[in-house]
């Protein structure tokens, strides 16, 4: 009988080893795939200023939307701190950029840009930023 409980336990051991390793393998898909969005969501936040290579980001986070809206939306949300037409940086605004096309400055409509907020930028995805 020992030997039999032996196997079961080496059996169990190795399922729990090929779950978890598949788990991680899932995990890393995931994160790599997001981590993707994110660098090519950032590019088209840069594509979009004045002078892109110059600006300065902070908090950057990745968030989804509501999944019962739709379950593949993702947004890029931080703060930028970009160039003006005399090359005077203007101050640290926040941006929203989706997966859905939608690229919206703070400073550019303040009153829109608080009710688009909430909805975008409060469910944090566990992505390690900045890119």
């Amino acid at each position: 009988m020992p030997n039999r409980t032996a196997r079961r336990a080496a059996a169990l051991a190795l399922a729990l080893i090929s779950v978890c390793a598949h788990a991680n393998k899932d995990t890393d898909e995931w994160l790599a795939y997001h981590r993707g969005i994110a660098r090519d969501m950032h590019a088209n936040v840069i594509d979009a200023m004045r002078d892109g290579p110059a600006a300065r980001f902070r908090g950057e986070f990745l968030s989804e939307n509501d999944p019962a809206d739709d379950p593949h939306a993702t947004a890029l949300c931080g703060e930028v701190n970009g160039k003006n037409a005399y090359g005077g940086y203007t101050g640290f605004y926040r941006f929203i950029i989706t997966t859905k096309g939608m690229l919206v400055f703070e400073q550019t409509n303040a009153t829109a840009f608080s009710y688009i907020w909430p909805v975008w930028c409060v469910r944090p995805l566990p992505v390690k930023l900045p890119i």
